[in-house]
């Protein structure tokens, strides 16, 4: 009760904010919170904004080029969310998330409880903040933005090229997760936060073909060994329901001291959700994978080099979740795997070049 009357309490507040035209949350880029409570104008930053809408309602820059721009001018963001207090580079979505922001025109809008949910806000009023452009250049950027990037007939369409591993590959070394994007028309994947003052020696874009043909070599060297499904089976027996069901009180009694810590105001809302959701995780990989997920997984294993050899990449990018939940490169090579549970039931011995671990492992290693 406590918290969800927290929570509608704190809903009803940003509206009536948002009502009087005046701001939630932290300042936007290009202004701050004077000495009497109001907004004031930064003036470099206004600058740098109205410059970064002028090139977008062009139609001839895309965000990450105008993020450049702004990063090579010094300019960070402001802290928000995940950034835990702390001033980032622009990144492209920085640069959009901006640039479709009415506030920079002097409105003030409410999107309701989800303020980031994306769609027509629930109302808009004008704000008793300074506005830093003008509802007609807004409105010229929107209408670029819809004409260069909306994929209509007629329009402007992006490439969409397939990336098997796009959600599951990481870097060994900082744990950052790689995307899937085209450099120089060639597919690659990278890290999303190259030039972000991350500390991690690894280079940010990795040739796509490279990764998925390391993988189609680390599944043309499992090997099965004519007794697999007895090895299995005596592994599956022999898992001990008491100490999983003492696991889990373990677990459940963390969530609720978590609860507590949150109630108390000891921890964050972010840091709650984040901690709360990582222990559901790890409660549900308390279940055992049943046997004949096992036995399927095990029979897909025995054919899979050359079934990942001949699949398209849509088809790879369909199975490659299937078996594995996670991979991780270093140096532009695959070192580490984690198996989905029923392929992990079966894949536990070392393989020459590679790690097998669970998803549980806290410290995983590569081999030397």
């Amino acid at each position: 009760w406590y918290l969800d009357n927290l929570s509608a309490e704190t809903t009803k507040g940003k509206k009536q904010r948002a009502k009087k035209g005046l701001w939630n949350g932290l300042p936007p880029f290009g202004y701050r919170k004077g000495s009497d409570g109001k907004l004031d104008l930064v003036p470099k930053e206004v600058e740098a904004v109205r410059t970064a809408f002028e090139k977008c309602a062009s139609g001839t820059y895309t965000d990450r080029e105008i993020a450049t721009m702004l990063n090579d001018q010094g300019f960070r963001t402001r802290p928000f969310g995940q950034s835990k207090g702390k001033s980032r580079p622009f990144s492209k979505d920085a640069v959009r998330a901006m640039l479709n922001n009415p506030f920079y025109a002097g409105k003030v809008t409410y999107r309701g409880k989800n303020a980031r949910k994306r769609g027509k806000p629930r109302f808009s009023v004008t704000g008793q903040h300074e506005s830093i452009i003008s509802d007609d250049l807004f409105e010229r950027v929107q209408i670029a933005r819809h004409r260069n990037y909306s994929g209509h007939r007629g329009r402007r369409v992006y490439d969409t090229a397939v990336y098997p591993a796009s959600g599951i590959l990481f870097c060994n070394e900082c744990g950052n997760r790689l995307r899937g994007a085209k450099l120089r028309n060639v597919r690659q994947y990278f890290d999303d936060f190259r030039g972000k003052q991350r500390q991690c020696t690894q280079k940010c874009w990795t040739n796509a073909e490279n990764v998925e043909d390391q993988l189609g070599s680390f599944f043309s060297t499992i090997e099965l060994p004519p007794d697999w499904r007895k090895s299995v089976l005596e592994r599956l027996d022999a898992i001990d329901p008491g100490h999983i069901h003492k696991e889990r009180e373990t677990l459940e009694l963390r969530r609720k001291r978590t609860q507590q810590l949150f109630t108390w105001g000891d921890i964050s809302e972010t840091d709650y959700r984040q901690q709360v959701s990582k222990i559901k995780t790890e409660i549900a990989e308390l279940r055992p994978p049943r046997h004949h997920e096992v036995f399927t997984a095990g029979d897909l294993l025995a054919d899979i080099g050359r079934i990942w050899g001949e699949a398209t990449l849509k088809e790879k990018k369909s199975l490659l979740p299937l078996v594995i939940q996670q991979a991780e490169i270093e140096s532009r090579c695959l070192v580490s795997v984690t198996p989905t549970p029923p392929f992990y039931a079966v894949m536990t011995a070392q393989l020459e070049r590679y790690v097998v671990r669970s998803r549980r492992d806290s410290n995983p290693r590569s081999l030397p």
